[in-house]
């Protein structure tokens, strides 16, 4: 069958004008976040369309584990001395084994495969011995397979851009195609998964680093930013500015107290060094997801499209695998 058809704000400085102005962009802000995720991503490979479904549902779950870790944070600093750096250290991989899990019960076509998406996030839970995704976890995958997810790697170390962009796309197709030549479509479905993850997480990271390293390494600004004004704050030499905003609008913010002393781009330099290890981590994740989906023995394992089918069970265990993954990734690399 051929698939390939498819504020903190200065308190006596600000004036009524610049709290105008602050709700005002605060607003603007809001909207460009929901427009962003929502509809500004390009979720489609030349894939069925039960598959791209997994980049797309793990963009979502990822939101969905970011909120709980927030919410985390946020019930910790109810009670806690505001002059700490850090209001408590979190139980990340429980939160996040809570939070996807949660995401995959809420979540409709994930819902009906549940038992899948547990067993993989379980067995993903017990596998991992340190603050790293284990290699260990694709010693089921054949040479081809193997060889197909290491190029998948390679796409996504590039440069963001639309012109990249554009070229993963390009390269992840000539890997699904490898895949539907060269594979059954059991072996397939790993690669398949892994692709749709690579192009949604692709986006999704470099859009979305910065609110993931102020919640795991500065919890404490959570109280004063929404999502959209923390992915566009830059941390230089111990200053927050708004880089996407006028010019006066900088002159709202104090300097940041004395416990943030990073200089240079903080917030660029953990993404440089930690970046490859999350969007590994998630394409990482949706191939393992599946392995574990099929050698769990939960579900039916047929060729079957539909509600009992085989494409929802590996999609479940793809999804789960790569939020788990990649939440992770991104929460023990501070």
């Amino acid at each position: 069958m051929n698939f390939i058809n498819k504020l903190r704000v200065t308190k006596p400085l600000v004036t009524i004008i610049g709290l105008i102005s602050i709700a005002f962009l605060s607003v603007i802000f809001q909207g460009c976040e929901k427009s962003e995720f929502e509809d500004d991503m390009n979720y489609k490979l030349e894939i069925p369309d039960q598959y791209n479904a997994v980049g797309k549902m793990h963009n979502q779950g990822l939101n969905y584990v970011f909120n709980a870790i927030k919410e985390a944070h946020m019930e910790n600093m109810k009670n806690s001395d505001p002059n700490m750096k850090s209001a408590q250290i979190l139980d990340y991989k429980t939160i996040v084994t809570d939070a996807t899990l949660q995401f995959c019960k809420e979540t409709k076509s994930l819902k009906e495969k549940f038992n899948v998406c547990q067993a993989v996030v379980v067995k993903s839970h017990l596998n991992l011995k340190s603050k790293k995704i284990g290699k260990n976890d694709l010693d089921g995958m054949n040479s081809i397979q193997k060889e197909l997810l290491n190029e998948i790697f390679y796409a996504m170390k590039v440069k963001y851009s639309k012109v990249s962009l554009a070229k993963i796309k390009k390269d992840l197709d000539k890997i699904n195609i490898k895949a539907l030549n060269q594979l059954s479509e059991i072996e397939a479905a790993p690669i398949y998964c892994a692709t749709s993850t690579a192009f949604a997480t692709y986006q999704y990271w470099h859009r979305n680093y910065k609110k993931w390293y102020f919640a795991i390494h500065y919890p404490e600004i959570l109280k004063e930013y929404n999502d959209a004004q923390l992915n566009n704050l830059s941390l230089k030499n111990g200053e927050l500015s708004l880089k996407s905003a006028p010019a006066w609008y900088d002159d709202i913010f104090d300097t940041v107290e004395g416990w943030w002393n990073d200089g240079s781009d903080a917030v660029g330099d953990w993404w440089d060094e930690n970046g490859d290890d999350i969007l590994t981590a998630d394409c990482q994740g949706a191939a393992a997801g599946v392995i574990y989906a099929i050698d769990s023995g939960i579900g039916e394992v047929s060729l079957v499209f539909g509600p009992e089918g085989w494409v929802l069970t590996v999609v479940g265990g793809g999804v789960a695998g790569a939020v788990y993954g990649s939440a992770l990734g991104a929460a023990w690399s501070f």
